[in-house]
Parts: C-alpha cells; sequence; structure tokens
C-alpha cells in the first residue's frame, strides 16, 4: 500500500481504513433463529470479524437483545436490536461470548457472515 504523509490525515486515514477493511476475507455463512432461550453462535476457530443482520417479523418494538460480554442478555436487557439492522463484532473472543434472545413473540433470523 502506497500511503501518503503530510497535512492529508483524512486521506491518510481513508486509505488505512480501505486496506484495514480490504485486508478481511468472507469464509462462512451462519443462518440463525433466535428464540426465548439464549442463542450463540458457531464461530469457525479462525474467524476475527463477523457482519450481522436481523430480520424479523416484529417492527413495532425491539425484537431481541444481544450482549458480547460473556452474560445472558434478557428481554430488558442487552443491547438492542430492530428488524434489518447491521452490525458487526470484530474479535474471536467478542464472537464466542455473543449470546442473543427474543424480547417478545415472532420470527427472528440472524445472517452471519465471518472473516478471516
Amino acid at each position: 500500500m502506497n500511503l501518503q504523509f503530510g497535512n492529508q490525515s483524512k486521506s491518510y486515514l481513508d486509505q488505512l481504513l480501505k486496506q484495514n477493511l480490504n485486508s478481511f476475507k468472507a469464509f462462512s455463512y451462519q443462518k440463525l433463529t433466535v428464540t426465548g432461550t439464549a442463542v450463540t453462535l458457531t464461530v469457525p476457530a479462525n474467524a476475527k470479524y463477523a457482519e450481522i443482520r436481523l430480520e424479523s417479523s416484529v417492527t413495532a418494538s425491539i425484537p431481541i437483545r444481544y450482549l458480547i460480554t460473556g452474560g445472558i442478555p434478557t428481554a430488558t436487557d442487552g443491547m438492542a436490536l430492530n428488524n434489518l439492522d447491521i452490525f458487526d463484532i470484530s474479535d474471536y473472543q467478542n464472537l464466542v461470548n455473543f449470546k442473543a434472545i427474543q424480547t417478545g413473540a415472532g420470527t427472528h433470523t440472524l445472517h452471519i457472515t465471518y472473516y478471516k
């Protein structure tokens, strides 16, 4: 990568970000149904990063919550996800620690692409 230094820090940071993002290679996919019992990811051994999208039949309220701390989310505790939200998780241990639970009735599916 040919980086230019100087007063163009924004340009440098943009190039650095592009290199970092392009260094990940997608290699595995998982489809996971979220239920009333906390579910976990099936993380491939060499995964470093995952991009996750939620598809849910619930659109008027929060359909699921998740944690990456190793704790167990509840219907009222954890990070909220809404229908069609996309989020990412980096670091193998954070992926292994991921747990999600539904907050109420409905069909909730996570689509996960793993990168190495």
